[in-house]
């Protein structure tokens, strides 16, 4: 009795599914822009405050 049905042929790179990833990747990147002025503004704020947004900091 056989265990296993077909040769393995190790580990194979799919196109369609990485195609697939970059074309969702760039999706969100495109959505995400728009938020990107305010976390740079957040980063700023912190540095120029001083702060590093840990409780029990001050």
């Amino acid at each position: 009795m056989a265990d296993q049905v077909s040769s393995t042929q190790g580990m194979t790179q799919h196109r369609e599914i990485g195609t697939i990833g970059y074309i969702v990747g760039t999706g969100a990147s495109v959505l995400l822009l728009p938020v990107l002025p305010f976390l740079i503004a957040l980063y700023l704020f912190q540095r120029a405050t001083g702060g590093r947004g840990e409780p029990g900091s001050n």
